[in-house]
């Protein structure tokens, strides 16, 4: 896999866009470099070709996965969208948590400031009501989304509504927020899963204790271009509303298992 993003500090670095400023070219050659994906320490090196590479300090290069890879392909796409909602906007991809940068895309927006998390399951970190606790606690609205490719739904006949299988990550998130966003940047659509209104606390709690199961919901598809972020809150723009998932032709070929998934 090419090396290409690294961190300076907190600031994130592009290999693309730093082969074109010289200015940051000095300062990254002068500076302490980690691997955007594993964390570990890298320099910058010149090719046979006397192109700008990224290599490893440890000779035994740690593996990059798919699931990395994909988390920070997400991140890319999500901070452009914020880009093009808010011009001028500062959209760092880190925040400093009690002396610790964790990996997040921050948008910093006339007064506004808000955390974007693309959570790529099992999610092991801080619990997400703390996390999110501490994120209030220094003037911070956050977003949690889980990466589509780990979305598991099956239509059950004569019903219109969806039963989704949710792990521990996503019962948590609903007994917080009642509402799970799911990202899927190869189609540049955003999801949105709501429990069907007969789903109650209590039988979300059952799920989250269980560690997987089926609970029903509605889910809905939206392009990209739609997702909106209002008084400091996800949205979908008002005058467009998505189909329910039930009726999406595709369904069959998005069944598989959650065990599959996370190879459990």
């Amino acid at each position: 896999m090419e090396h290409r993003y690294a961190y300076m500090a907190e600031t994130p670095i592009d290999l693309e866009e730093l082969k074109k400023d010289a200015q940051l070219l000095t300062r990254a050659l002068r500076a302490t470099l980690f691997c955007a994906y594993c964390k570990e320490e890298v320099f910058l090196a010149s090719s046979s070709q006397g192109e700008w590479q990224l290599q490893h300090l440890n000779s035994k290069l740690p593996e990059h996965t798919p699931e990395t890879k994909k988390y920070w392909q997400a991140r890319q796409i999500l901070g452009k969208r914020l880009k093009e909602l808010f011009p001028g906007a500062k959209i760092s991809e880190s925040v400093l948590l009690e002396d610790q940068w964790v990996d997040w895309t921050v948008l910093t927006h006339e007064g506004l400031r808000m955390a974007f998390h693309v959570i790529m399951p099992p999610y092991l970190g801080v619990p997400i009501s703390e996390r999110r606790r501490r994120l209030i606690e220094q003037g911070i609205h956050s977003m949690w989304m889980l990466h589509a490719d780990y979305l598991t739904a099956r239509l059950i006949k004569g019903y219109t509504h969806l039963q989704v299988q949710l792990g521990p990550t996503e019962t948590h998130c609903l007994t917080i927020f009642r509402t799970l966003w799911y990202f899927e940047p190869r189609a540049q659509a955003i999801l949105r899963l709501s429990p069907h209104p007969g789903i109650q606390d209590k039988t979300l709690l059952e799920s989250y204790e269980k560690g997987i199961s089926w609970v029903e919901c509605e889910v809905r598809r939206y392009p990209l271009s739609q997702f909106r972020v209002h008084e400091a809150k996800p949205t979908i723009m008002s005058a467009w509303e998505a189909p329910p998932a039930h009726i999406w032709r595709d369904l069959p070929k998005r069944i598989s298992t959650r065990r599959e998934k996370l190879n459990l």
